[in-house]
């Protein structure tokens, strides 16, 4: 059955999954989405607690999951460059341990908000 020459019953089609626009003078493109059946505005997500496209999903994801990252590093006593290249990982059976890490969440929390910073 081809719905595109009129033979057959009519099936949904879904539209392409990209759709090229301008905002002031920069080709965007949109991307749709099936669960909305919209194409999504610019800067938005679908946000599966309230199931609808929402541009404000980001910027406050980011800041909950940054916020919560971070507290994740200080908690292990590392920083941001220290956990993305896992300075800190045992790498080939070699046992490697964190010389800035208290053996305590408390005593890293401590040490990072209330101890001295070093010149």
């Amino acid at each position: 059955v081809d719905p595109t020459n009129g033979e057959g019953p009519t099936a949904y089609r879904p539209p392409p999954r990209v759709k090229d626009i301008e905002v002031n003078g920069i080709q965007i493109k949109l991307k749709f989405c099936y669960s909305c059946r919209i194409f999504r505005p610019p800067r938005a997500s679908h946000c599966s607690f309230c199931d609808n496209c929402v541009v404000a999903f980001l910027a406050l994801w980011s800041v909950v999951g940054l916020s919560g990252f971070h507290s994740y590093l200080i908690y292990n006593g590392q920083t941001t460059n220290e956990q993305i290249k896992g300075s800190w990982a045992a790498r080939r059976g070699e046992a490697t341990t964190n010389p800035y890490n208290h053996s305590s969440v408390l005593k890293n929390f401590l040490a990072v908000s209330c101890g001295p910073f070093p010149p």
